[in-house]
């Protein structure tokens, strides 16, 4: 999802992937597929980042994109719209069936089956492996359109180039794939940034109706979903992790007090570092990353919702 602008609703682009986050054991020392009902892992990590199904996403987001593209140039309302500003416009509908995708897939997974219940490292669902696949696929596409159109924020590149090599690295270590998940779940942003980049580019007004209302649904999104997908995400990882820790204490018959229930980020921070030293790192540095883009992301659409300051523009897919 490419864009011009991400303060102004009705010059909004697109939302933020999205992802994801790596963590994991290579897949030659970790457990067998039928351990978690884990798919069999891609060979080497180029497999990971370009197999069959990462290109089916690419080619179906590419061609969608250059149809979608095809059509606005025969409209008569948009024959005199830039070349570039109709790239971006074709944009908005991959963006927008991507972010659906990616975001009910994963709140699918975080609400409703909760893999992760029990155990925040290990399991590792094929329906989120096939959402990292399609998210990889389409983040690549996105970038080819950023590049070609130019002038996209810093912000937007270290989302999708972090968002790449995490998911990338996740479907090949296949561990710890409940952060991954976390920050797929605010793709849902997306949906109502880009109704209002299209308002925009149709000519609606932004004290008009239909601009008032996505402003507002735009901004309860970001405050419910986006915003506090981090910290939410960690308290439960946190929350998981003392369990664990108070369960195995109760097996050696240790007497549990407030120590052991404060210990639970220690705990947790140590199943992570019995994964690789480059896994566990990026999990850590992709956790801060995506919660600060998040959180400043956020910070800028209530900006607008409250007309303190123009946000600052430039800002892709959020």
């Amino acid at each position: 999802m490419v864009q011009e602008e991400v303060s102004d609703p009705a010059s909004d682009g697109d939302a933020l992937p999205s992802p994801p986050i790596v963590a994991a054991i290579p897949p030659e020392v970790s457990q067998s597929p039928s351990a978690h009902g884990t798919p069999t892992p891609p060979p080497t990590l180029l497999n990971a980042l370009l197999d069959t199904s990462v290109l089916t996403s690419l080619a179906f987001h590419s061609t969608l994109h250059i149809l979608t593209h095809h059509a606005l140039t025969r409209h008569p309302r948009f024959t005199t719209h830039p070349r570039l500003s109709l790239h971006l416009l074709a944009e908005k509908l991959p963006s927008t069936l991507n972010a659906l995708h990616q975001s009910l897939g994963a709140l699918h997974l975080l609400l409703l089956t909760r893999p992760w219940r029990h155990d925040i490292i290990n399991p590792y669902p094929p329906t989120l492996d096939r959402l990292l696949a399609s998210h990889v696929g389409f983040t690549l596409y996105d970038c080819v359109v950023m590049g070609y159109v130019g002038g996209q924020h810093a912000s937007s590149w270290v989302h999708h180039v972090l968002g790449i090599v995490g998911a990338g690295l996740m479907r090949w270590y296949r561990r710890a794939s409940y952060f991954p998940t976390v920050f797929l779940a605010p793709e849902v942003t997306v949906v109502a940034t880009n109704v209002l980049w299209i308002l925009g580019r149709c000519g609606v007004g932004e004290g008009e109706r239909g601009v008032v209302l996505w402003t507002w649904i735009r901004a309860g999104l970001f405050c419910a979903v986006r915003g506090p997908a981090g910290l939410v995400g960690l308290w439960y990882a946190l929350r998981v992790a003392g369990k664990q820790k108070a369960e195995l204490e109760a097996k050696e018959g240790k007497e549990l007090g407030s120590a052991s229930r404060a210990s639970a980020a220690a705990s947790l921070y140590r199943q992570l570092r019995t994964l690789p030293a480059v896994v566990w790192v990026l999990t850590l540095v992709n956790v801060f990353t995506f919660t600060g883009l998040n959180s400043y992301w956020t910070v800028l659409v209530i900006r607008s919702l409250l007309r303190t300051r123009l946000a600052v523009s430039h800002i892709h897919h959020i």
